[in-house]
């Protein structure tokens, strides 16, 4: 039996006891109490920091780098020179001063919801990334501001957000039905076929039935549109689900679990014509930029699994010319970055996606310009014709 090691005992010199990246390896599995530890163990960090190196509030924060005023000693005051300063924590878990051109980062962002995230897990408490927003309402600018800084928390902490108690708010939608009226899965236990909402929290799935078909619908009011129009009798067993525009981390999640329960499904995308339908398919394909850093979000990518049925250019070439939307200079800078992505990337269908790119620089459409020329039961049948048109290619491939 081994000896239980004393505090006289000499501590190896490669032993670091901030070494979180290597202490907790599984990070999206770490209780409550782990979490409340591996929060304290970066504070203590810091505490440290300013102790031995001098160093001042400013000068510090992780992984992240910032701009501080630096006089030059041969300069007047009112001359000073504005120089980066970058503080970075390298793999070693020590930290150096470089000279940079960052962007400016705000430490104290971080050190706020750092503080406020401490007190939920104490406390057991979740809310919605809203919710945390209006809490410091007063320092960040926007929301989009403060889910940029609590993404920043959770690569400081190296832990998935998911885990931060910091939760989605409710958006999306599911539905399934295997055309007799029964559920096929369901996150909120229910064996009737209805439309269920997406929670904001991850939620237990449970499975009734076999799917065969899994339909991705950017919008909400297309997605009623098919479930109003019972898209079910011709397509059976099928699963429909809309994130209602860029879909959440919950969303994409519910769809990767229910992919990886069926993985002979056939799984299409229903997007408008321009960039930002484009930009939705390629989320639930590759995932977002905000979470790239985050296993969670390596687990929920579908990539080429995902067959993008519309709209393409063959659907709206023959629409008339007033539905056609103007395309900003935003949006060409976009697909321009896309193609260049796609070229890269390469893979399955490279060169069609990269000509229906080329085509949104001048064409941008939007779903309901079908609904609104031909009729309002058409988007149903044209639908259900394109999956079985794309099953009947499918399965002469896999032949």
């Amino acid at each position: 039996m081994d000896e239980t090691p004393s505090l006289n005992d000499e501590v190896p010199t490669d032993w670091n006891l901030f070494d979180i990246e290597r202490l907790c390896q599984i990070h999206y599995i770490l209780s409550r109490e782990e979490l409340i530890a591996l929060i304290e163990a970066h504070v203590v960090e810091f505490l440290l920091q300013l102790i031995q190196e001098k160093k001042t509030l400013e000068d510090l924060l992780f992984k992240y780098k910032f701009r501080s005023e630096i006089q030059t000693e041969d300069q007047p005051t009112a001359l000073s020179q504005t120089k980066p300063i970058n503080v970075l924590k390298t793999a070693s878990g020590t930290y150096s001063l470089r000279h940079g051109t960052s962007p400016k980062r705000k430490s104290h962002f971080i050190w706020l919801l750092m503080n406020n995230i401490f007190k939920l897990i104490q406390q057991g408490i979740k809310i919605t990334q809203r919710e945390l927003f209006y809490m410091n309402v007063m320092t960040f600018k926007d929301q989009n501001q403060c889910n940029r800084y609590l993404s920043c928390v959770g690569d400081i902490l190296n832990v998935d957000r998911s885990v931060l108690n910091i939760i989605c708010m409710s958006k999306g939608f599911l539905y399934s039905n295997d055309g007799r009226g029964n559920a096929l899965v369901s996150c909120h236990h229910l064996t009737a076929s209805t439309v269920e909402q997406i929670p904001g929290d991850f939620p237990t799935i449970d499975f009734f039935g076999k799917v065969d078909t899994i339909l991705i619908v950017e919008k909400d009011a297309i997605f009623r549109r098919l479930v109003e129009d019972k898209i079910f009798k011709w397509v059976r067993n099928i699963c429909i689900i809309t994130g209602c525009g860029y879909p959440s981390i919950i969303t994409r999640y519910i769809l990767h679990q229910i992919s990886s329960k069926f993985p002979q499904a056939q799984i299409y995308a229903l997007c408008d014509f321009n960039i930002h339908g484009y930009q939705i398919v390629t989320t639930f394909k590759y995932g977002s930029v905000e979470l790239s850093k985050h296993s969670i979000q390596q687990s929920t990518t579908l990539g080429d699994r995902i067959e993008w049925i519309g709209l393409l250019y063959d659907d709206i070439k023959d629409l008339p010319s007033f539905y056609c939307q103007s395309v900003t200079e935003q949006e060409l800078k976009l697909l321009d970055r896309h193609q260049h992505d796609v070229k890269s990337r390469g893979g399955k269908n490279a060169l069609q996606i990269y000509a229906e790119l080329e085509k949104m620089k001048t064409l941008k459409f939007e779903i309901e310009s079908l609904v609104s020329y031909r009729d309002i039961n058409y988007l149903t049948m044209f639908v259900s014709k394109k999956i079985s048109r794309f099953n009947i290619k499918n399965q002469s491939v896999s032949l």
